[in-house]
């Protein structure tokens, strides 16, 4: 792109490079993106794609969260959404989340929440543990996918155990909302959520307070292990 002139390559890839240089997004990606379109013919850069390297990506997602904001930018949810599209048709999971967030809420384009579980669920395979906890919320209300209570508590599991602090810190500001999820996924068995329940009832946070049950749900935890 830079043997040409800006009218014969008003691509994507020079536009993303001035974006780039001009917020100070990822400066090495910028420098290495103009080497390679300087490798490129006219014929070859056909002002449509860029490259698929992951640093690009991760240029691509960090300039659209400056835009989804307005950090820095102007606001513009339409770009930010362009932006993570690029990304995370690069397999980006961060971008995959955060474009899947723009579908669920109608942000930068239109509302689709099957479109959003599917963008969840990229990420979500890739180990992230937002997507996990927004996919688990899916699942749980039916949002974009048919209810499975089940398959919620998992993914809700699966983002715990990274330290996903929405679900295993929830007590401390939302003390209903916690022990809900926590019923959820204790009366699966599973004994993280039995124990945590159990603090719940002991010191009476989101739930009135009950030490028998917390005692139960205490025993029910230790009889696996917990």
């Amino acid at each position: 792109c830079r043997r040409m002139s800006e009218k014969q390559c008003d691509c994507t890839s020079l536009r993303l490079i001035k974006d780039m240089r001009k917020h100070s997004v990822n400066l090495v990606g910028a420098t290495n993106m103009e080497r390679e379109c300087g490798r490129m013919s006219e014929k070859q850069c056909d002002c449509t794609s860029l490259r698929p390297i992951k640093e690009y990506a991760s240029a691509q997602y960090n300039l659209g969260v400056l835009y989804k904001h307005g950090s820095g930018v102007q606001k513009n949810e339409r770009e930010a959404v362009r932006l993570f599209k690029l990304a995370a048709d690069q397999g980006d999971a961060d971008a995959q989340f955060a474009l899947g967030v723009c579908y669920e809420h109608g942000s930068g384009v239109q509302k689709d929440e099957r479109e959003a579980v599917r963008l969840y669920k990229l990420a979500a395979d890739q180990g992230d543990a937002d997507a996990q906890f927004a996919l688990g919320v899916c699942y749980e209300h039916g949002s974009g996918v048919q209810k499975d209570e089940r398959e919620a508590v998992r993914l809700y599991k699966l983002a715990a155990d990274q330290g996903e602090v929405r679900l295993y810190k929830l007590a401390a500001d939302q003390g209903r909302e916690a022990v809900r999820l926590y019923k959820l996924a204790a009366d699966q068995g599973y004994a993280n959520a039995q124990y945590n329940l159990g603090v719940c009832y002991e010191v009476g946070t989101g739930v009135q307070k009950d030490e028998r049950e917390a005692v139960r749900l205490y025993k029910l935890a230790a009889d696996q292990g917990d």
